[in-house]
């Protein structure tokens, strides 16, 4: 934490205003973690954070600048420390949206190396794996990530649709199946379990699951 209590209240109360997917949320969250770096510059979680938002916000709107600010935030943070578990993931997930594969996958190599103990770490890389057709890779570091937290909502997910792309459409519903137990009503999960159906050919399976999950999101693009 930052010597200051109040930038370090500030960080916190910009951390809880992040966890949102809103754009205002995440909007004002990064120019919160703005303020807490400029009475702070050697604050470096406070510019992963920032850079995490503005991640989210090019992937939830399109716009690449906020990609290039989200680098330039990073890469502030690993300046400071280049062994930042935080720092090295996030860039690295980064890239993968930027298309930089062959710059994602050694931060994200250094990121396990430095946090083995971090799902959402394991779950970058699975991620990476995945894009690149590496299913089992991608399966293996999915179960590291259950192992490590198995209430973590995105490995449930991410392990449904590893294994519809394997073909595995039985153990894909049993997946999505384990993941909506703990998370009833998860649209994510929903749509996995749905196109899971889809491979195996149950079409009536499928078509109910879609309706289920357009109730309850109605604007998700894949129950649309």
């Amino acid at each position: 934490p930052p010597a200051n209590p109040e930038v370090y209240e500030m960080f916190l109360r910009a951390k809880a205003i992040g966890l949102s997917t809103d754009i205002r949320g995440l909007q004002s969250a990064v120019a919160l973690f703005d303020q807490c770096t400029r009475r702070e510059p050697t604050f470096y979680d406070a510019y992963v954070s920032r850079g995490y938002c503005l991640l989210y916000l090019g992937i939830i709107t399109g716009d690449r600048s906020a990609f290039v600010t989200a680098e330039r935030s990073l890469t502030a943070a690993l300046a400071i420390d280049s062994t930042l578990p935080s720092g090295l993931s996030t860039l690295g997930f980064l890239y993968i949206q930027t298309g930089d594969k062959e710059r994602a996958y050694p931060l994200l190599q250094r990121a396990v190396s430095e946090a083995p103990n971090i799902s959402d770490i394991h779950n970058n890389l699975a991620y990476f794996y995945r894009l690149s057709g590496l299913f089992q890779e991608s399966l293996d570091e999915v179960a590291i990530a259950l192992a490590l937290n198995p209430g973590d909502r995105r490995s449930h997910a991410y392990k449904a649709w590893v294994l519809t792309m394997m073909g595995r459409f039985d153990e894909s519903i049993a997946a999505s199946g384990a993941g909506l137990q703990r998370f009833p009503g998860d649209v994510q999960l929903m749509v996995m379990r749905s196109i899971a159906y889809f491979g195996k050919g149950e079409r009536d399976s499928m078509s109910s699951v879609v309706r289920q999950a357009a109730q309850i999101d109605p604007t998700n693009m894949w129950v649309l």
